[in-house]
C-alpha cells in the first residue's frame, strides 16, 4: 500500500513539473487561405484525414458555385495553407438555418458533418442531417426530426458524447439552454444518437446560473474519457481581465468544474469564434480562436491554445 502512494505521488510531482496551466500558452498563431469579412463561411473543425491534426472546415452556405452548400477542409497539417477537401454537399443553400457540427457517426474513423437544422423545418421541430465523411460529404448517413421545438434564441446547438454506462458509440446531439430557462441555470438537453435522436439521454440544469448572457459555449471532451464537457466561453466582465473557460465536467452530469482558467487572450475580441478540437496530438482538446473579420492580414486568422500545456525546458 506505501508503494502504491509513494508512486502516485511520484507521478504526480512528475506531471506537476511537465506541465503548465492548460490554455495558458499560445502553440499557433496564423493567417490561412480565408479571405477575411467573408460572411458566406462558417466554420468547424475536425481531423478529417486522419493525422490527429485538427483541420479546420469552412463551410459555405451562400453564394456558391455549385448551388449547394459547400466544404472547403484547410489541413491543419499544413497551418491551414492547403485544402484537403473541397465539395459541394446534398444541402440546399439556406444560410443562417443550419448549425454545423462534426462527429463519427457511422464509426468509420472519418468525421461526418452535422447539419443540425433549427429553422423553417415542418412541425417547427429540430432537425439532424449527417453527411458520410467517408464519401466527402456528397451523400447523407441519416436524416431525421428530433423531439425538440427550434428555439433558436435560447439555444446553442453541437455534438458529442453522453454515454456514462459506454454502451454505444453513437454521437449524441447536445442543446444548450442559455436563456430563459424555467430551472433559471443554464441547462443541457442531450438527444439519443443511439436511438436515431427520437429520446434524450440527458435533460439536467447545470451549476451555471443565466446572468452572464454574453458567453459562448463549446461541447467537446477535453480529456478523451468519453463524455463530452461543456465549455462556457466567459468573453466579458472576468475576474482576471482576460478571456477564460470554465469546462462544466460531463462525468457529473455538469453539477461540478472539471477546469476554470484565465488564457492569455483578451476580452470583448469582435468577430471571433471558439472551437475546440486536438492540434497537438496529446489527447488533449487545444483552444481555438478563430478571427473572421477585420484581421490586419486580411485573411481569416487562428490562434491555438494548448489544453495540455507543457513548461518549458530550462
Amino acid at each position: 500500500m506505501r508503494k502504491t502512494v509513494l508512486l502516485l505521488i511520484v507521478l504526480f510531482v512528475s506531471f506537476s513539473g511537465l506541465y503548465a496551466q492548460p490554455f495558458s500558452k499560445v502553440i499557433v498563431d496564423t493567417t490561412t487561405l480565408m479571405d477575411a469579412n467573408d460572411s458566406n463561411y462558417v466554420y468547424a473543425v475536425a481531423d478529417f484525414n486522419g493525422d490527429r491534426v485538427a483541420d479546420l472546415y469552412c463551410i459555405k452556405e451562400s453564394n456558391t458555385g455549385s448551388l449547394k452548400t459547400e466544404v472547403h477542409v484547410l489541413s491543419g497539417a499544413a497551418y491551414f495553407q492547403k485544402f484537403i477537401v473541397q465539395e459541394a454537399t446534398p444541402i440546399p443553400l439556406e444560410p443562417g438555418n443550419y448549425t454545423y457540427a462534426l462527429a463519427d457517426y457511422n464509426n468509420d474513423r472519418v468525421p461526418d458533418l452535422y447539419a443540425i437544422k433549427k429553422r423553417n423545418t415542418p412541425g417547427n421541430k429540430l432537425e439532424v442531417h449527417i453527411l458520410d465523411g467517408a464519401n466527402r460529404y456528397r451523400s447523407f448517413l441519416l436524416q431525421t426530426s428530433t423531439p425538440l421545438d427550434v428555439n433558436e434564441a435560447d439555444y446553442i446547438y453541437s455534438v458529442g458524447t453522453y454515454d456514462p454506462n459506454r454502451t454505444d458509440r453513437v454521437p449524441d446531439v447536445y442543446a444548450v439552454m442559455k436563456s430563459h430557462s424555467a430551472s433559471l441555470q443554464t441547462e443541457v438537453h442531450v438527444l439519443n444518437g443511439a436511438v436515431r435522436y427520437s429520446a434524450f439521454n440527458l435533460q439536467t440544469p447545470t451549476l451555471l446560473s443565466l446572468k452572464n448572457k454574453d458567453n459562448d459555449f463549446i461541447v467537446a471532451d477535453y480529456d478523451w474519457d468519453a463524455i463530452s464537457d461543456v465549455y462556457v466561453v466567459q468573453k466579458d466582465n472576468t475576474a482576471s481581465g482576460f478571456l477564460e473557460l470554465h469546462l462544466m465536467n460531463g462525468s457529473y452530469a455538469y453539477q461540478r468544474y472539471k477546469l476554470e482558467t484565465a488564457t492569455p487572450l483578451p476580452v470583448k475580441a469582435e468577430n471571433t469564434l471558439y472551437l475546440a478540437g486536438d492540434y497537438d496530438r496529446d489527447d488533449a482538446c487545444d483552444f481555438f480562436a478563430i478571427r473572421q473579420g477585420n484581421t490586419a492580414s486580411g485573411k481569416v486568422e487562428v490562434k491555438i491554445l494548448c489544453g495540455r500545456c507543457k513548461k518549458p525546458k530550462k
